[in-house]
């Protein structure tokens, strides 16, 4: 198991950089702007065919000159060279950029066109992967799943774009993590007991894009949402790890419990490897419970979990270390003992919570 997911965070740079090209796709109205658009999302291609980028103005006035540089990321090849774009009458136009790529690889991608006396810019990547082979439960390859709705959403298409770039990358998993934002619209009826209900609607969507393009599934419960927190009020943050409310214990296990088992049930057919958090001993970080607080709520959560679902593995998220630190939840035994079987880590050293988040790549074979 612990094999199957050492690659999960490879390739992330490539899902960030789509990510963010969402999301600083559109400038605001009227405002005179550059970008690289194609019809694949990402402008990730796969070798052999077209590398279709075209270079994108927004609110020109006049026939202008785009100049365009190119550069191999990890190589000595470069290129520059320049396009005519013809805005029409709304201010838009675009021209393709003849871009010539040598093959595999990433490269980053410039341009700047100038309208009068106002000059922009702006800078993306492309890159070039070579064919996945056909996804495969057995594989050991996959990637960290990056919701692109975290960061913009307004585009219905993303989930799709998404799971189609991770198979491009030649990923056969993806470890989908339930975030505050994925559990959906999370809502609690107080009474004598007090009963919960999440919708899961945006991480049914964004399964279902991963599903239909043969993508297996590991999914994490990694954040508590705010209305079922210990510490709703909380918003201490520490690095990338959110407000404090999200990495604590339930206010309620009943209320969590059912959360979870519904979550099981929900996604029964799509998910056969959970994850109870991850990284659990960096002090005051993913998880900032006491230990004995930890090994509750791994036997709360699986056992909600196989209450949902009978039969997925389920595992505990160990540690970001090879060391167990006294009293850390790395060194807490789970009550059940055989609820959930542990993660082994590589690493030998501790480190420090991330401030942004973890970026893995590895260069394709040349």
């Amino acid at each position: 198991m612990g094999e199957r997911v050492r690659g999960f965070l490879l390739g992330a740079l490539l899902l960030i950089g789509f990510a963010l090209s969402r999301v600083f796709a559109q400038p605001a109205l009227g405002l005179f702007a550059v970008r690289a658009t194609s019809p694949r999302a990402g402008l990730l291609f796969t070798e052999g065919e077209p590398v279709d980028v075209r270079a994108h103005v927004i609110g020109a006035a006049a026939r202008m000159s785009v100049e365009y540089a190119v550069k191999e990321a990890e190589g000595p090849w470069q290129n520059t060279g320049s396009v005519v774009v013809t805005p029409g009458p709304d201010g838009t136009g675009e021209a393709p950029l003849p871009l010539e790529l040598p093959g595999r690889g990433l490269y980053a991608l410039a341009l700047a066109a100038r309208d009068g006396g106002q000059r922009v810019t702006n800078e993306t990547s492309v890159a070039v992967v070579f064919p996945p082979a056909p996804p495969g439960a057995q594989s050991k390859w996959g990637l960290f799943y990056i919701p692109i709705a975290v960061l913009d959403a307004t585009h219905p298409d993303a989930p799709a774009e998404v799971a189609r770039n991770i198979r491009l990358l030649g990923a056969s998993w993806a470890r989908y993590n339930f975030w505050t934002q994925t559990y959906g619209k999370v809502t609690v009826t107080e009474g004598d007991p007090p009963t919960g209900t999440a919708d899961f609607a945006r991480a049914a969507s964004e399964i279902a894009a991963l599903r239909q393009e043969g993508v297996s599934i590991l999914g994490e419960v990694a954040q508590m949402p705010q209305v079922l927190s210990s510490r709703p009020e909380a918003t201490d943050q520490v690095g990338d790890a959110g407000p404090l409310w999200c990495r604590v214990k339930p206010r309620d296990y009943g209320l969590w419990d059912q959360m979870l088992e519904k979550l099981a049930a929900k996604f029964a057919d799509e998910i056969q490897v959970w994850e109870i958090l991850n990284e659990a001993d960096i002090p005051n970080a993913y998880w900032s419970g006491t230990a004995a607080e930890f090994a509750e709520f791994v036997d709360h959560t699986s056992a909600a979990l196989r209450r949902g679902n009978p039969r997925p593995r389920i595992a505990s998220g160990r540690s970001s270390t090879s060391v167990s630190h006294r009293g850390s939840p790395a060194s807490a035994r789970s009550s059940s003992g055989r609820a959930t079987s542990r993660w082994r880590s590589s690493r030998r050293t501790p480190r420090r919570p991330r401030t942004e988040p973890s970026v893995c790549s590895a260069a394709p074979p040349r």
